[in-house]
């Protein structure tokens, strides 16, 4: 199952309806086969601009991030389900992609940065390469060099 993080953004509420939104939210994802690792409380803030939702507008609204693994085909179904929700302003699932680890030893550390191979390849993908631009007047001379 691919990894997911979803964020919510839900209106502004006490600590009890917070709690419940949370659950009916984390319900939703065991329901349709996923697994929930963790919620992270990201705070309550004013919105960067006025959201409307069900007829009612916030200035204000909770900030939520959850890391789960789903598979793909839930996406969109729990995608409904929270758009639908009264107390949910927003909430959208962005796909993790796996961690790559590289091999690196003590030595290649140590070394200079000028004599690692990844800064080589950086140093030669930064240098501009030469361009030729001919100019098509059909004269075999620049008119516009002096």
């Amino acid at each position: 199952m691919p990894s997911y993080e979803l964020s919510i953004l839900m209106r502004k509420l006490g600590q009890p309806e917070t709690a419940n939104v949370l659950k009916r939210a984390a319900l939703n994802i065991f329901k349709n086969k996923g697994v929930l690792f963790g919620i992270e409380n990201l705070g309550t803030r004013t919105l960067p601009h006025k959201i409307a939702s069900f007829g009612k507008r916030y200035t204000e609204g909770s900030h939520f991030l959850m890391r789960l693994d789903l598979p793909a085909s839930s996406v969109e179904l729990l995608y409904d389900e929270y758009e639908r929700d009264t107390d949910i302003l927003v909430a959208g699932f962005v796909r993790e992609k796996p961690i790559e680890t590289k091999d690196c030893t003590l030595h290649d550390e140590l070394l200079p940065p000028a004599y690692r191979e990844d800064v080589k390849k950086m140093i030669e993908q930064g240098r501009k390469k030469e361009r030729k631009f001919r100019l098509n007047t059909g004269l075999s001379y620049n008119p516009f060099n002096r």
